[in-house]
Protein backbone atom coordinates (compact mmCIF):
# COMPACT_ATOMS: atom_id res chain seq x y z
CA UNK A 1 0.00 0.00 0.00
CA UNK A 2 1.08 3.06 -0.81
CA UNK A 3 1.92 6.26 1.88
CA UNK A 4 -0.36 8.52 0.11
CA UNK A 5 -3.29 5.97 0.20
CA UNK A 6 -2.21 5.10 3.87
CA UNK A 7 -2.66 8.68 4.41
CA UNK A 8 -6.31 9.00 3.40
CA UNK A 9 -7.56 5.54 4.65
CA UNK A 10 -5.84 6.85 8.27
CA UNK A 11 -8.63 9.86 8.66
CA UNK A 12 -11.29 7.21 7.60
CA UNK A 13 -13.06 6.09 10.89
CA UNK A 14 -14.20 2.18 10.08
CA UNK A 15 -11.22 -0.36 9.75
CA UNK A 16 -8.92 -0.33 7.71
CA UNK A 17 -8.94 -3.84 6.85
CA UNK A 18 -13.19 -3.60 6.79
CA UNK A 19 -12.29 -0.87 3.87
CA UNK A 20 -9.66 -2.20 1.89
CA UNK A 21 -11.86 -5.66 1.87
CA UNK A 22 -15.29 -3.74 0.59
CA UNK A 23 -13.20 -2.32 -1.78
CA UNK A 24 -11.53 -5.45 -3.08
CA UNK A 25 -15.30 -7.27 -2.67
CA UNK A 26 -16.91 -4.36 -5.10
CA UNK A 27 -13.70 -5.10 -7.52
CA UNK A 28 -14.03 -8.90 -7.82
CA UNK A 29 -17.62 -9.68 -7.67
CA UNK A 30 -20.83 -8.23 -9.44
CA UNK A 31 -21.78 -7.02 -6.08
CA UNK A 32 -23.71 -3.23 -5.93
CA UNK A 33 -22.84 -0.55 -3.01
CA UNK A 34 -25.99 -1.37 -1.34
CA UNK A 35 -25.13 -5.21 -1.50
CA UNK A 36 -21.60 -4.34 0.45
CA UNK A 37 -23.44 -1.89 2.72
CA UNK A 38 -25.69 -4.61 4.04
CA UNK A 39 -22.44 -6.92 4.21
CA UNK A 40 -20.99 -4.67 6.41
CA UNK A 41 -24.21 -4.25 8.56
CA UNK A 42 -24.03 -8.07 9.70
CA UNK A 43 -20.72 -7.53 9.97
CA UNK A 44 -21.63 -4.84 12.45
CA UNK A 45 -20.07 -1.50 11.16
CA UNK A 46 -22.77 0.23 10.15
CA UNK A 47 -21.52 1.65 7.27
CA UNK A 48 -23.29 3.79 3.92
CA UNK A 49 -23.32 2.74 -0.09
CA UNK A 50 -22.19 6.75 -0.65
CA UNK A 51 -19.38 5.87 1.70
CA UNK A 52 -18.41 2.39 0.11
CA UNK A 53 -18.21 3.94 -3.24
CA UNK A 54 -16.15 7.03 -1.99
CA UNK A 55 -13.28 4.45 -0.79
CA UNK A 56 -12.98 2.57 -3.63
CA UNK A 57 -13.00 5.66 -5.95
CA UNK A 58 -9.91 6.32 -3.47
CA UNK A 59 -8.37 3.25 -3.46
CA UNK A 60 -8.90 1.63 -6.81
CA UNK A 61 -6.45 3.12 -9.95
CA UNK A 62 -8.11 4.83 -12.96
CA UNK A 63 -6.60 2.95 -15.90
CA UNK A 64 -5.19 7.07 -17.55
CA UNK A 65 -4.45 5.29 -20.72
CA UNK A 66 -7.14 3.35 -21.18
CA UNK A 67 -9.92 6.30 -20.32
CA UNK A 68 -7.81 8.59 -22.91
CA UNK A 69 -7.84 5.92 -25.29
CA UNK A 70 -11.75 5.65 -25.02
CA UNK A 71 -11.71 9.68 -24.88
CA UNK A 72 -10.16 9.64 -28.21
CA UNK A 73 -12.43 7.17 -29.93
CA UNK A 74 -15.58 9.17 -28.33
CA UNK A 75 -14.31 11.94 -30.14
CA UNK A 76 -13.56 10.18 -33.43
CA UNK A 77 -16.81 9.12 -33.60
CA UNK A 78 -18.24 12.39 -32.55
CA UNK A 79 -16.23 14.29 -35.56
CA UNK A 80 -17.52 11.54 -38.06
CA UNK A 81 -21.24 12.15 -36.59
CA UNK A 82 -21.02 15.80 -37.02
CA UNK A 83 -19.83 15.26 -40.23
CA UNK A 84 -21.99 13.23 -41.72
CA UNK A 85 -24.74 15.31 -40.21
CA UNK A 86 -23.06 18.15 -41.74
CA UNK A 87 -22.46 16.64 -44.87
CA UNK A 88 -19.16 17.33 -45.20
CA UNK A 89 -16.48 14.73 -46.06
CA UNK A 90 -15.68 12.41 -42.60
CA UNK A 91 -12.50 12.15 -42.60
CA UNK A 92 -11.78 15.97 -42.18
CA UNK A 93 -14.40 16.22 -39.54
CA UNK A 94 -13.25 13.23 -37.97
CA UNK A 95 -9.12 14.84 -37.68
CA UNK A 96 -10.58 17.91 -37.10
CA UNK A 97 -12.68 17.34 -33.71
CA UNK A 98 -10.09 14.76 -32.21
CA UNK A 99 -7.13 17.08 -33.10
CA UNK A 100 -8.30 20.24 -31.64
CA UNK A 101 -10.21 18.98 -28.32
CA UNK A 102 -6.92 16.67 -27.47
CA UNK A 103 -4.46 19.99 -27.96
CA UNK A 104 -7.09 21.56 -25.74
CA UNK A 105 -6.84 19.37 -23.01
CA UNK A 106 -3.14 18.88 -23.31
CA UNK A 107 -2.83 22.80 -23.38
CA UNK A 108 -5.38 22.72 -20.04
CA UNK A 109 -3.33 20.24 -18.77
CA UNK A 110 -0.08 21.77 -19.07
CA UNK A 111 -1.38 25.05 -17.81
CA UNK A 112 -2.82 23.44 -14.81
CA UNK A 113 0.66 21.89 -14.14
CA UNK A 114 2.65 24.80 -14.57
CA UNK A 115 0.45 26.46 -12.16
CA UNK A 116 0.59 23.55 -9.36
CA UNK A 117 -3.28 22.86 -9.86
CA UNK A 118 -3.54 19.26 -11.46
CA UNK A 119 -4.12 15.99 -9.06
CA UNK A 120 -1.70 13.83 -8.68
Amino acid sequence: MSDALRKVLKRLHPPVELMLACVRWYAAYPLSLRNLEKMTVERGVVVDHTTVHRWQSISLPVPAPAVAVAALVALAILGGLAAKTGGTRLLPGVMRITFWTAFAVAVTYAVGTSLGTTAT
